[in-house]
């Protein structure tokens, strides 16, 4: 059996071995079907520059009930936050966190692609968008004590461009 032929062989075995598995790639996921339901799972960079050191996501995994969000980052204790989406008006009391993972039981899980994040002292706020893709857009807005409010984004990344021509940013 020539080499060509061999190879030829092997890759055959390997893709009917990922079929059978349940399993297959997509250019920016990987969905497999497994006992809890079709799962779609993205991987972060979590080197990007435009992320934050206090929190950031390392990895999205979409189930057929729930979603989860694993998170890492400075901030040491993610229960005293308030968690909040685009997608849903409140997650708090539908989600759990636990381990540097946001659970989110929910009857449409690929709904939510995007969370925000309220902190203790209600100064400071925290926006990801695109969770449902390989690279995620993040804002963090800081509200000082006289009402005034920095923005750290990177705006052609966060927002639309329907949105950057609407001047939803300003």
């Amino acid at each position: 059996m020539g080499k060509r032929r061999l190879l030829s062989l092997i890759l055959l075995m390997v893709l009917l071995a990922s079929l059978l598995s349940g399993c297959k790639l997509t250019d920016s996921k990987i969905i497999s079907i497994g006992k809890e339901g079709l799962v779609a799972t993205y991987e972060y960079d979590t080197g990007d520059p435009d992320y934050f050191e206090d929190i950031y996501f390392v990895k999205t995994e979409y189930y057929e009930d729930k979603v989860i969000f694993y998170y890492d980052g400075t901030i040491n204790n993610l229960n005293e936050y308030t968690l909040l989406s685009y997608d849903i008006a409140s997650l708090y009391n539908i989600a759990k966190i636990k381990d540097g993972k946001i659970v989110v039981k929910c009857d449409n899980p690929e709904s939510i692609t995007s969370i925000n994040i309220e902190g203790p002292d209600g100064r400071t706020f925290y926006y990801f968008r695109y969770l449902n893709s390989d690279s995620y857009a993040c804002r963090k807005s800081v509200l000082d004590f006289e009402g005034n409010c920095t923005e750290y984004v990177n705006e052609k990344r966060f927002y639309t461009e329907e949105e950057l021509e609407a001047g939803i940013n300003k």
